[in-house]
C-alpha cells in the first residue's frame, strides 16, 4: 500500500526493473521516476491586456489544464473583478480556452485585479494530508492615462487565424469631444506588419455621429 496522501513524503515514485538473460546471466537494469501531483486543474492567463482604458472593454483569455498540462474542455470557470463590480462565468471550449470582457466605464481605481477560478478557494489547510488542488490565477492591469482623454484599442482575436480566410478586426475607441471639435468625419490610419515588414496600410473613415453607441467600434475585414 502506497501512502501517497501523507504530507512530508517526496512526491515521486521511483521504479527499478531488472531482466536477466538466461544462459549468459547478463543483467540489464532500468530506472524510472513518476511524478505525483495533487493538482487536479490549473488556470493560466494566455491572452490578457496589461493595461485598461476606462470606457473601453478589458479583454482576456484563460487556459484550463489538468496536472499534466492537458487542456480541459467544457468546464465552467468563474471570473471576478471587484473594482469593476464584475462577476461572471464562462465555459472552456474544446481547446480548454475561455474568453471574457469587462466593462471598465465605472472603474475609479488605478489598478484592476482579475481573478479566475473553477472552485472557490478553500481557506482550510490540512497539515497531515495531501488534498486535491484546483489552482486559480490572478492578473493585475494598470490604468492607462491619456491627457486628452482619448483612447483606441484593438480587440484581441482568439486562437490561431487560418490562412485564406477573412478576419474581422474590431478597434474600440473613445474620443474627447473637445478634441473632435466640429469635424464631421474621423480618419483612422492602420498598418499591418508581418515578419518585420509592412504588408498593408490604409485609412478607415467614419462619420462622427456613428460613435453614439456605448462602445464605438471600427470594423476592418482583412484577408489572411
Amino acid at each position: 500500500m502506497l501512502q501517497i496522501k501523507n504530507m512530508g513524503f517526496e512526491m515521486k515514485l521511483r521504479v527499478e526493473a531488472r531482466i536477466r538473460e538466461e544462459g549468459t546471466d547478463l543483467v540489464v537494469t532500468a530506472n524510472g521516476i513518476s511524478e505525483i501531483t495533487n493538482i487536479a486543474s490549473k488556470l493560466i492567463f494566455v491572452k490578457v491586456d496589461s493595461h485598461f482604458r476606462q470606457g473601453i472593454p478589458f479583454f482576456g483569455q484563460v487556459l484550463l489544464v489538468d496536472g499534466k498540462g492537458v487542456p480541459i474542455p467544457n468546464k465552467l470557470i468563474f471570473i471576478s473583478a471587484s473594482e469593476a463590480n464584475y462577476f461572471s462565468n464562462a465555459t472552456t471550449n474544446e481547446q480548454g480556452l475561455a474568453q471574457f470582457s469587462i466593462n471598465t466605464t465605472h472603474i475609479l481605481a488605478n489598478k484592476l485585479f482579475v481573478q479566475v477560478y473553477t472552485v472557490h478557494p478553500n481557506l482550510c489547510f490540512h497539515y497531515s494530508w495531501v488534498t486535491e488542488d484546483h489552482q486559480g490565477a490572478q492578473h493585475t492591469a494598470n490604468h492607462v492615462f491619456s491627457l486628452s482623454g482619448s483612447y483606441i484599442h484593438l480587440e484581441p482575436v482568439a486562437g490561431t487565424l487560418p490562412c485564406g480566410h477573412t478576419q474581422r478586426i474590431r478597434a474600440h475607441y473613445i474620443l474627447n469631444i473637445q478634441a473632435v471639435g466640429e469635424l464631421s468625419e474621423l480618419s483612422f490610419h492602420y498598418l499591418i506588419m508581418a515578419k518585420g515588414g509592412i504588408v498593408r496600410s490604409g485609412t478607415h473613415t467614419l462619420p462622427v455621429e456613428s460613435g453614439d453607441s456605448e462602445y464605438p467600434q471600427i470594423h476592418l475585414s482583412l484577408l489572411r
